[in-house]
């Protein structure tokens, strides 16, 4: 760089004027300077480096040169003789998205001044591709969209963009985002209890899931096979402290009704960063029986009878605990009892004539759901002890 002085008559070259700056910089350095052989014009020469800055407009002041009869010239001022840039433009990358993302991200890349020829391939991404390219004066965004789960990175590289004095830019900090593109999985349902019978007050659905969820958004729990909503309706669920467990509870009812196998179909939740889960089907999570068993007592004895009769009780499932104390009886005592699971036998012998009942109440016997026996229609028989009498002869 130099800057060259033109005086009005021969000066002595012997003295060297001096050139000064209305700016300090870190651009320039004086290296040589000389007079042409007309003794006019001074000539400076200086180094340039790069000094990473930007100074509009610098004036120069020019002193102390001396004419041939040693008159020292007036310091002259000459305004805006030249301007330094070279002052790299910056770039910064930002984005409102998450750490974590599972779909396509907008990010802004914010330059300090205009620049040229940046387009969308002068952006460098790994695991992503690049859309939707727009630019506004300094500001330009672009959509990345994850290719896979994991890093994802962006980045503007140095010299890819110049400013209007054709300095490069300086390549941009990375910007990173972690990609989550996998779907939740749930990985076991487990029921509070395997069957639902007369004994059982609450029930729960415990869904476990593979990683952390959102918590503000319930799985939706259904039953697509069987109906068991006549016994069971939905009270409420919550999340466990770990985010990965959901636990349902519902309140039952005894409907009376027999369901077995119940599979569960789970399926809407969320994980934190917004992965709907793949639904999922568990087969044969639970099965109802609040069906209490009924009980039929029958004899082939007639009506009317004379001595000891034989009596069945048929249950409509096996049940257990049921034995000879359970059977009520009126005007009439029992024996020989024997029987398991659905079906049991007896004597019944009068104590005297009259009538004769037997009755088996109910909750006597319990099925294997544990639901307690319906009482049976009672048995009556007619009993006639009095012997015959000759009233004549």
């Amino acid at each position: 760089f130099t800057l060259t002085v033109e005086y009005s008559e021969d000066m002595d070259t012997s003295v060297t004027p001096v050139i000064t700056f209305g700016d300090s910089q870190n651009t320039i350095a004086l290296t040589g300077e000389c007079w042409n052989i007309d003794n006019k014009i001074f000539v400076a020469t200086y180094s340039v480096a790069d000094g990473d800055e930007e100074l509009s407009n610098i004036d120069v002041t020019v002193e102390k040169g001396k004419d041939k009869a040693g008159n020292i010239q007036d310091a002259s001022v000459s305004e805006n003789i030249f301007s330094i840039d070279n002052q790299n433009p910056s770039v910064t990358l930002t984005s409102t998205a998450a750490a974590t993302v599972n779909s396509t991200f907008n990010v802004t890349a914010e330059f300090s001044e205009l620049v040229n020829d940046f387009d969308i391939n002068d952006i460098t991404l790994t695991n992503a591709t690049p859309s939707n390219f727009v630019e506004n004066f300094t500001s330009y965004s672009f959509d990345v969209t994850p290719s896979f789960s994991g890093s994802v990175t962006v980045d503007i590289n140095q010299d890819v963009a110049t400013d209007s004095a054709t300095n490069n830019n300086i390549a941009a900090t990375q910007l990173t985002r972690e990609a989550d593109l996998t779907l939740p999985t749930v990985t076991n349902i487990t029921a509070s209890t395997s069957t639902i019978s007369d004994s059982t007050t609450t029930f729960t659905l415990t869904v476990e899931y593979g990683e952390e969820m959102d918590v503000l958004v319930n799985p939706d729990i259904t039953f697509p096979t069987e109906n068991p909503n006549n016994t069971i309706s939905f009270d409420n669920g919550s999340w466990n402290n770990d985010s990965k467990t959901y636990v349902a509870t519902y309140s039952v009812a005894d409907a009376n009704e027999e369901l077995a196998d119940i599979n569960v179909k789970v399926e809407n939740a969320k994980d934190k960063v917004g992965n709907i889960q793949t639904a999922f089907t568990s087969n044969d999570v639970f099965s109802i029986d609040n069906q209490n068993p009924t009980v039929t007592l029958n004899s082939t004895a007639p009506e009317t009878v004379n001595g000891k009769f034989a009596v069945t009780a048929t249950f409509t499932e096996a049940v257990t605990n049921f034995d000879s104390s359970d059977i009520s009886l009126n005007n009439a005592t029992i024996s020989n009892f024997s029987g398991s699971g659905n079906n049991y036998s007896f004597d019944v012998t009068p104590s005297s004539s009259g009538s004769v009942t037997v009755d088996i109440n109910q909750d006597v016997a319990q099925d294997s759901a544990t639901n307690n026996n319906i009482a049976a229609t009672q048995l009556t028989r007619e009993a006639d002890l009095t012997l015959p009498t000759v009233t004549n002869i």
